[in-house]
């Protein structure tokens, strides 16, 4: 169920298996990602609440319910559970890579950065923490360090019409108006060629 997409399924295969044996704490965090697939995130949380209750060193139920939380616009009560997912597994590239999003959309852009900046010790090839870092740059007006973190994000990810567009704001802001257009232009490319496929 989970490959082909079908949340309302597996949320019936995890009640189920809730049914059978209701301290399973996988199955509490794997219907909580069901949910939230569903935009369903308090019920989400409920899920990985009851999950960490049974196993509170589950390092994904925390991680989890940081992600739902910053859903719902809570960014302050998310850092506690990515600290907590962190402390169990430091080596969480994805728990550093969100928190910096929860700092960042508090406005606190340094601390976003020293969280990507972890992300990509760990995993250098990570794609949207170099756009993260990139657009906290921005926010801090340091465009040429922006565009360097954009250009590296595209080597490993060209498609990302995001990414282009970051950097065509970049671009624009430094008065460099033809790189930015040539930005611009393969956004439109990446979206004709979406068209073209479906």
């Amino acid at each position: 169920m989970r490959s082909l997409g079908k949340e309302q399924e597996k949320i019936a295969c995890y009640d189920r298996a809730l049914e059978l044996n209701p301290g399973y704490a996988n199955a509490w965090n794997n219907k909580g990602l069901a949910l939230g697939n569903l935009g369903k995130h308090q019920e989400a949380i409920a899920c990985y609440d009851r999950a960490l209750e049974l196993n509170p060193k589950c390092a994904e139920a925390w991680y989890n319910k940081g992600n739902a939380l910053r859903s719902l616009g809570k960014h302050q009560e998310a850092i506690p559970c990515y600290d907590r997912s962190l402390e169990i597994n430091p080596g969480y590239a994805n728990a550093w890579n969100n928190k910096g999003l929860a700092l960042g959309n508090l406005g606190k852009h340094q601390e976003a950065i020293a969280c990507y900046d972890r992300t990509l010790e760990i995993n250098p090839k990570c794609a949207e923490a170099w756009y993260n870092k990139g657009n906290a740059l921005y926010k801090l007006g340091r465009l040429q360090e922006a565009i360097t973190c954009f250009d590296i994000a595209l080597e490993i990810d060209p498609k990302n019409a995001n990414t282009w567009f970051s950097k065509g704001f970049a671009l624009y802001d430094l008065g460099r108006d033809q790189e930015a257009i040539t930005c611009f232009e393969r956004i439109s490319e990446l979206r004709g060629d979406k068209l073209s496929a479906s």
